[in-house]
């Protein structure tokens, strides 16, 4: 690692440490793709370097998202699903008697 990215980590993580004090220990409410960019970021460098890294959020929370996030809302069986099941429920409710 060259001084100058040490340099800019250096910065992101008393950048964390400000955001950290600021907000004391409020929880942040964060979309599922917030969530998803987190995981998928930190499966990459591993829980090791969360810890020494990460301030905002704990190696086992981001971790955990990982294997909770893995399937999206637009699942292609679950969108398929529910489009039969709306199919056939207009299809009971237009009948005609």
């Amino acid at each position: 690692m060259n001084r100058r990215q040490q340099e800019v980590i250096e910065y992101l993580k008393e950048e964390n440490r400000v955001l950290r004090e600021k907000l004391g220990r409020k929880r942040f409410l964060l979309s599922l793709e917030q969530k998803r960019r987190l995981a998928a970021k930190g499966k990459v460098i591993g829980s090791d370097l969360l810890r020494q890294f990460g301030a905002l959020f704990s190696p086992d929370t981001i971790l955990k998202w990982q294997c909770c996030l893995k399937t999206p809302k637009q699942s292609p069986k679950l969108n398929a699903y529910a489009e039969s099941w709306v199919r056939n429920v207009k299809r009971e409710c237009l009948k005609t008697r």
